[in-house]
């Protein structure tokens, strides 16, 4: 294995994230000085070359504002622009929370979200973010409830949307997800 420099660049894409997070992500990755790659939360996860992407910078620099609304995410600006492509990590490595991680219907009421021993990263796109899972609810901005308090609201028609969707946008508080999510 060669020592290679290595670089942890955070792009800060829109406003769905706000400082906090770039600061937890900093402080995850400051933590694991020997293994940089240890349980973290972040969309867009890829390896390449320092200086690589410098042309994907300056193009932006250019025109930001072209560039954000033609670029919906910043994945795909990156994914679609990189000279040569992107390289991921091993699939293995790279969990998605709500699809690996978060137990599915009926578990989800008993069995709190698993932590695979072979991952290194961990991301939360979409709607369930790390907050919502350490303190035990699906959709920023729901109440958080107990199982039995949940299945009560979804069978009394206390609920956003069908009945099935409901049962599985529940999550059992997961303080694994607080042990890493911290500055």
């Amino acid at each position: 294995m060669t020592n290679s420099v290595k670089q942890f660049i955070c792009i800060n894409w829109g406003t769905k994230y706000g400082a906090d997070y770039v600061n937890r992500l900093y402080g995850m990755v400051a933590r694991n000085p020997s293994n940089p790659l240890e349980k973290l939360g972040q969309t867009s996860v890829y390896r390449f070359p320092v200086g690589k992407l410098l042309p994907l910078l300056e193009r932006f620099a250019k025109s930001p504002l072209e560039i954000a609304e033609q670029y919906k995410y910043e994945q795909r600006y990156v994914t679609r622009n990189a000279p040569g492509g992107v390289k991921f990590w091993p699939k293995s490595w790279v969990l998605h929370f709500r699809q690996q991680c978060r137990r599915t219907f009926p578990f989800n009421y008993f069995k709190v979200s698993k932590l695979p021993d072979n991952s290194k990263l961990v991301i939360f796109p979409g709607d369930l973010n790390p907050m919502d899972a350490i303190e035990g609810r699906y959709h920023a901005g729901d109440d958080v409830l107990t199982a039995a308090e949940h299945l009560k609201a979804g069978f009394r028609g206390q609920r956003n949307r069908s009945l099935m969707a409901h049962l599985r946008h529940f999550i059992l508080p997961t303080a694994w997800v607080e042990q890493y999510w911290k500055e």
